[in-house]
């Protein structure tokens, strides 16, 4: 049996709530989150990728299941480039 991943949480008042769990072939067939990644404030239900999220970047992503997702290169410089000390004039 596959791996499954928490994709919703369902906490019930006076009971022990339910969870939804998916194999990584459903995460990526119905783009879903797992929950791990699912923003603090959120109520539990599943949430998919939006439309604009590549497929090939999704079908990348559910393999890591509840995993840490891999880091991007820290940039170095910034967004800007640096700016001179001191200018010299001619």
């Amino acid at each position: 049996m596959p791996p499954l991943v928490v994709v919703a949480v369902h906490h019930a008042g006076s009971g022990g709530g339910w969870t939804h769990r998916a194999c990584a072939s459903c995460l990526i067939r119905e783009r879903l989150i797992p929950f791990t990644f699912h923003p603090l404030r959120h109520d539990g239900t599943r949430l998919t990728y939006p439309e604009i999220v590549p497929g090939e970047l999704v079908a990348t992503l559910a393999p890591l299941g509840e995993s840490n997702p891999p880091r991007s290169p820290p940039r170095s410089g910034g967004c800007w480039p640096p700016w001179p000390a001191h200018r010299t004039t001619p």
